[in-house]
Formats: structure tokens, C-alpha cells, sequence
């Protein structure tokens, strides 16, 4: 099986660009304000919250096939819009998980979704390796910045032909077999966001929209982005982008889900193998009574479905 060797030195980094642009967003945001027990309330129902250590509360999301589940990959795409790319989820928590937060992966847990205070178009790091471009989730208290030391682990990335990043049916190009990361050229164009006091409220931008329409000999259309008061509202509709981005107010710490596990209840009795980056098909997000602590990856016990 051929494989495809990503390079990434510690010491020697190539970048694309290094260079920090700062966008003057014209967006004002809806006047809305939640606090982290939204989060707790709202993702309740899909799926379970878990007490750990190292991260505090963290929230995993039910599914028939939770092992093939892969942030940033499973049901959604990328669009272009003021902001950089933008990721759309198709899930009714993507307002929460993939703009808010970051995600971490656990051997005995899988991935989890750890709640934060700043919004962005995506949590991501982006990079590039001969005719794919990449991106991984960053992980938890890692920010954007032009140099940085931290790199997503190897199974974190999905890579995809440059020529179809912008294609309908993307997921099904997605490179499928191993890839092991030793070198890579990282894109670090950095998104600072002048609307917001809070310097770690940066991103990275990602692929120059000029160098994508080469690659897929396409004009890429740039999507105007509409500020929704509810969470219920979001996705794309006619032709613009619905975002719910409300301010989360961060004066409280004392706020908790109305049920959550301990990492020992939770923890799976094997280690997860993280699945293919082409399988990340899930199945269907699952949803189940808030007071039903049982695992579905120990029981298999599957709740009502999504409607």
C-alpha cells in the first residue's frame, strides 16, 4: 500500500505564509450572550458529558458508529466567506462544537469536545503537502499564531486533492490510506480579529482563495455571513451563511452539567483505534434521555433517533 510521508520537522519548518493579516470585519454580531451552561444544557441531548482531569467537563456525541466520528470531517464542508474558510456542519450542535472549544482525542474516550469562550469560522490548523491540502483540529489551549511550536498529531489530519477541496462530494476524495507525518508545510496566514478585545480570539485563515481557484479552475464564490439569534437557525440559506455566534460570558466557573460521568465510568474497556480519515461516517447522531448515563460504545444501547 503506498503511502504518503508527510515531513515535519520541529526544528525546521517551511511556511507558506508567514505573514499575520488583519481583517477588518464589517459583522456585527447578533446582541446575544450565553454562559458555558448553555453548552451543557444544549448538547446535552446528543450526547454525554464527562468529568476529566486534564480538561474538565468534555462532551462526546452519540452515534451508531462513534469510533468513525472525525471532527471537521464528518458532515460538513468548507465554505469561503469574510472570515476565511468556513466550516458547515450539518449536526444541530456544529454551532457549538466547531466554532467554539477545541477538540482533543483520548485512547479510551475517542474525541471530545472541550467548551470555550471565543468564536472563530474554525478551530483549525491548515497546511499542505505536495497536491492536498490538510487541516487537523487544534487541540486544547493552543491558539493561532504565525510560529508556533505545536503540531496536530499524525491521525488528526484530513487531506484532500487540492482540485477537489471546493467539490460537492469532497469526503469521497479524502485520502484513505496511512499517512505518517514527518514534514509538513503548514499555512499559518492568521486572521486577527479587530472586533474583539480578546487577543486569543485569532485563526488561521487558510488556503489563499486566489491559489484554490487555480488549483480547481473555478471561481470561488465568497458567502456573505448573516449574525442568526438562535442556534436553530443556522446553515445556508439562500445563497448566504446563517452563523450563531453569541458572546459567552465567562465571569462565572461555577456552572456544570445537570449529568456527567467520571473519566473511569466512562472510559471504553479497549483502545480506540482512530479509523481511516475516508471513514468518517458516523451514522446517525443519536439523541438520548439527559438522565441515561449508560455508554453506548460499553452497551450499545442507542437512545431515540435525530428528527
Amino acid at each position: 500500500m503506498k503511502t504518503i510521508t508527510l515531513f515535519l520537522l520541529l526544528s525546521m519548518v517551511t511556511f507558506f505564509s508567514a505573514e499575520a493579516h488583519k481583517y477588518k470585519s464589517g459583522h456585527n454580531r447578533a446582541h446575544v450572550t450565553i454562559t458555558i451552561q448553555t453548552f451543557y444544557d444544549e448538547l446535552s441531548p446528543y450526547g454525554d458529558w464527562v468529568y476529566t482531569p486534564d480538561y474538565g467537563y468534555v462532551w462526546r456525541p452519540y452515534f451508531d458508529y462513534p469510533d468513525a466520528f472525525r471532527p471537521y470531517s464528518s458532515n460538513g464542508h468548507w465554505v469561503n466567506t469574510d472570515f476565511g474558510w468556513t466550516w458547515v456542519s450539518d449536526y444541530r450542535w456544529g454551532w457549538a462544537t466547531f466554532h467554539y472549544g477545541r477538540w482533543a482525542f483520548d485512547d479510551y474516550l475517542g474525541w471530545m469536545w472541550v467548551p470555550g469562550y471565543e468564536w472563530a469560522p474554525a478551530w483549525v490548523s491548515w497546511g499542505y503537502y505536495g497536491d492536498y491540502y490538510g487541516w487537523a483540529p487544534l487541540g486544547p489551549n493552543v491558539y493561532a499564531y504565525t510560529t508556533s511550536n505545536w503540531y496536530a498529531p499524525d491521525p488528526w489530519w484530513t487531506f484532500v486533492p487540492r482540485r477537489h477541496f471546493c467539490s460537492g462530494n469532497w469526503n469521497t476524495y479524502i485520502y484513505d490510506r496511512p499517512v505518517h507525518v514527518t514534514n509538513i508545510t503548514h499555512i499559518t496566514n492568521v486572521y486577527v480579529n479587530n472586533n474583539n478585545y480578546n487577543t486569543n480570539n485569532s485563526w488561521y485563515y487558510g488556503p489563499r482563495v486566489s491559489e484554490v481557484e487555480r488549483y480547481t479552475k473555478t471561481r470561488v464564490r465568497r458567502m456573505e455571513v448573516i449574525d442568526s439569534e438562535r442556534p436553530d437557525n443556522t446553515g445556508i440559506r439562500n445563497d448566504r451563511l446563517n452563523v450563531y455566534r453569541p458572546q459567552v460570558d465567562g465571569k462565572r466557573n461555577d456552572y456544570r452539567p445537570a449529568d456527567y460521568r467520571s473519566v473511569e465510568q466512562a472510559r471504553t474497556r479497549e483502545r480506540i483505534q482512530q479509523t481511516n480519515a475516508r471513514t468518517n461516517n458516523p451514522g446517525i447522531n443519536r439523541t438520548r434521555n439527559s438522565s441515561q448515563l449508560a455508554d453506548s460504545r460499553n452497551t450499545g444501547i442507542k437512545g431515540e433517533t435525530r428528527t
